[in-house]
C-alpha cells in the first residue's frame, strides 16, 4: 500500500477554510423542515481599491470594510497571476490592530500569502468588530508590481460569519515611466553642436522657405515662450552677434511646459 506525502501547512489551512466555508453555505439547507428559512443573504459593504503604481513598485493594498453592521469574524481570499503581480505578505490592518489592542488576541486567526494567492481567517473576541469603533482597514496586502506597463487584476472575496459576502476585482494599473528629457543646446537649431550664424539662417529657412524642421524645436525656441517664430530668429541673431540677447548655451533639458514635443536628437556634449 502506497503512503501519501503529508500535507503542507498551506494545504491544510486551505482545506480547513474550504470546509468551513462549505459548512456555512450548506447548513441552512440541512436544517429541519420546521425551521424557518434564513433571511435573504445581504451584500457585505467592502472593497479592495484599484490603484496606479510605477513599474516594479512595492506597494500596500488595503482591504476595507465599510459595513455598518458588526461582524464576529471573516474569511478573505485573493488571487492573481504570479507571473505578473506577486503577493509578498498579508497583515492585520489598523482596524484589526485596534480591536486586538482593546480586546486581546483573537481565538482564531490565520494569515498566509504566496506569490499568486493570499487569505486570512479571523474570529474576533467579544465585542464584535464594528467599523464605527475600530475603523475600516481590515487587512494590508503587500504586492510587487511587474516591470511592464499594463493593467493587472486581483480577484478577491470577503465573507463574514453573518452570511454576508462581498467580492470583486481590483485593477492594478502599472503606468509607463515618462520619457527622459533630452539635453539640448538652446539656439543650436541645425544640431551641429555649436550656436553660430548657421542657426538663425536654418531657422529662417524653415519658417519662410520651407526647409526641413529642426530636430529639436526647443532648441529653436530661443526665448523659451513655447512658440517658434520670427522673434526667435531675431533674438538668435542678436545673441550670435553679441548685441544684447542673453543665450544660455549649456546642455540641459527643457523644464518649461509647452507643446513643442520631444527632441529627436542624440543630445549635446556637456
Amino acid at each position: 500500500m502506497r503512503s501519501r506525502a503529508p500535507l503542507s501547512r498551506p494545504q491544510v489551512t486551505r482545506i480547513t477554510l474550504t470546509t468551513a466555508l462549505l459548512l456555512t453555505l450548506i447548513t441552512p439547507a440541512l436544517q429541519g423542515q420546521n425551521t424557518p428559512p434564513p433571511p435573504p443573504q445581504q451584500t457585505l459593504e467592502a472593497t479592495v481599491p484599484s490603484v496606479t503604481v510605477e513599474p516594479g513598485a512595492l506597494f500596500t493594498l488595503p482591504v476595507l470594510l465599510s459595513d455598518p453592521l458588526p461582524i464576529p469574524g471573516f474569511l478573505f481570499l485573493a488571487d492573481t497571476n504570479p507571473t505578473q503581480l506577486q503577493f509578498l505578505s498579508i497583515a492585520p490592518g489598523a482596524g484589526i490592530e485596534a480591536h486586538t489592542t482593546a480586546n486581546g488576541a483573537p481565538p482564531v486567526c490565520d494569515l498566509f500569502a504566496d506569490p499568486g494567492s493570499c487569505f486570512a481567517l479571523w474570529q474576533f473576541l467579544w465585542p464584535l468588530y464594528d467599523v464605527a469603533v475600530y475603523g475600516e482597514e481590515l487587512l494590508l496586502i503587500t504586492v510587487i508590481a511587474p516591470p511592464t506597463a499594463g493593467t493587472y487584476p486581483i480577484d478577491w472575496f470577503l465573507g463574514a460569519d453573518t452570511g454576508e459576502s462581498a467580492g470583486g476585482t481590483a485593477l492594478i494599473t502599472v503606468a509607463a515611466p515618462p520619457d527622459a528629457a533630452t539635453d539640448f543646446e538652446r539656439g543650436d537649431v541645425n544640431d551641429d553642436g555649436a550656436c553660430n550664424l548657421g542657426d538663425p539662417i536654418a531657422l529662417l529657412g524653415h519658417l519662410f522657405a520651407g526647409l526641413p524642421a529642426p530636430n529639436c524645436y526647443d532648441a529653436a525656441d530661443v526665448d523659451d515662450d513655447g512658440v517658434v517664430g520670427l522673434a526667435d530668429a531675431v533674438n538668435l541673431l542678436s545673441a550670435v552677434f553679441g548685441t544684447g540677447f542673453p543665450l544660455d548655451e549649456s546642455c540641459q533639458p527643457d523644464l518649461t511646459e509647452d507643446s513643442l514635443g520631444a527632441c529627436e536628437r542624440a543630445g549635446c556634449a556637456p
